[in-house]
């Protein structure tokens, strides 16, 4: 909807016109403040109820920081209003917890699509990791949130992103028999990692695990057929002979 139709649609709210802002300004709309003839504007009001032509002022306020642990917890536990809460006083989305995690990783991993809107709405960086190298989408791949992988990868988020050990989020979607995130991982061009690069690679877990559907995924993806191909007979052998 554009700024126009927003101004004559009489029940467009503030927070729509920062919605609209944070668009064409590319910031954040938890930092945005209205005013209008010298009062702040709350979200819930409706430009209509404004004296057309309106002269708002925006202004720009800064994040604030320490309050990343309840900001991570509240993404853990599904808490959505909490989550908006903690935004919309602008507490750094970005801020690292004790823990080690950001908000949008423990948001991704738990898959809850309002949390991970809010936190990409604030500004959150798509792909920035924990303590242990995990991205937002690696997370969300690991527990085989699709929809969660579907907007991380039209956010902009990087589909090879590895953690500190080298697993990608398809070769650990993969090994946990996420089928459709492999799907939508490998639709979206990501790679698998060098076989030499990581001795587990996705090839040889989705055979050990019996997922020969995401075993041709990954091998049209780049995948080695090579010895990781031998390995992967010899273990699948070994969990049904039972050697």
């Amino acid at each position: 909807m554009e700024l126009e139709e927003l101004l004559v649609s009489r029940g467009a709210s503030i927070k729509s016109l920062k919605q609209h802002l944070q668009v064409k300004l590319v910031q954040s709309r938890y930092r945005m403040q209205l005013a209008h003839n010298g009062r702040l504007l709350r979200d819930d009001e409706l430009l209509g109820d404004l004296r057309m032509p309106a002269d708002l002022q925006l202004v720009l306020l800064p994040l604030c920081r320490g309050r990343a642990e309840e900001l991570v917890e509240a993404a853990i536990t599904k808490m959505a209003d909490e989550v908006e809460a903690l935004l919309a006083v602008r507490q750094d989305p970005n801020e690292t917890a004790w823990v080690g995690s950001t908000a949008l990783v423990a948001a991704a991993g738990s898959g809850r699509m309002q949390i991970i809107s809010a936190l990409i709405d604030a500004g959150a960086d798509r792909n920035q990791t924990d303590h242990n190298g995990r991205s937002p989408l690696w997370a969300a791949a690991e527990n085989g949130h699709l929809d969660a992988v579907r907007y991380l990868i039209a956010a902009g988020a990087d589909t090879e992103k590895a953690d500190k050990h080298g697993s990608s989020p398809l070769s650990v979607a993969s090994e946990n028999g996420h089928l459709e995130v492999v799907r939508c991982l490998s639709d979206a061009g990501a790679q698998d990692e060098k076989p030499d690069e990581c001795p587990q690679c996705s090839f040889w877990l989705s055979a050990m695990l019996c997922t020969a559907e995401a075993a041709g995924m990954l091998s049209t993806a780049g995948a080695s057929l090579g010895l990781s191909c031998v390995i992967a007979q010899m273990m699948r052998w070994k969990l049904f002979s039972g050697a």
